[in-house]
């Protein structure tokens, strides 16, 4: 797999004005934003945000979300779909520039 699969995708499909991603967010993430909300997450990481199909949940209950992913196209449209609710970064998982401790733990 080239290394830069995800990121030409995102490129092809922006070029298009197609969503490389379903927009609805996942079916069971419910449950995943409910644990968040009661357990008063604050300051969560979404590894991999991609489009923000997910993040779009994400931001109801966690008062700083920050979101990122490999490809900037993906993020810009994160970003159309949350605006200012989350802050998004340009980063590859394998090498993330996050500190330990930065986000709460699961």
């Amino acid at each position: 797999m080239s290394e830069n699969t995800w990121p030409d995708l995102y490129e092809t499909a922006s070029e298009s004005d197609d969503l490389v991603m379903p927009d609805q967010p996942l079916p069971f993430l419910g449950d995943l934003v409910e644990f968040l909300d009661e357990e008063d997450c604050e300051r969560v990481l979404e590894v991999a945000c991609g489009e923000g199909r997910n993040s779009q949940r994400f931001v109801e209950v966690v008062p700083d979300l920050e979101g990122c992913d490999l490809s900037e196209d993906a993020l810009e449209t994160c970003e159309e779909r949350c605006g200012d609710a989350m802050t998004t970064r340009h980063a590859d998982v394998r090498d993330l520039p996050y500190d330990d401790g930065d986000f709460e733990p699961p």
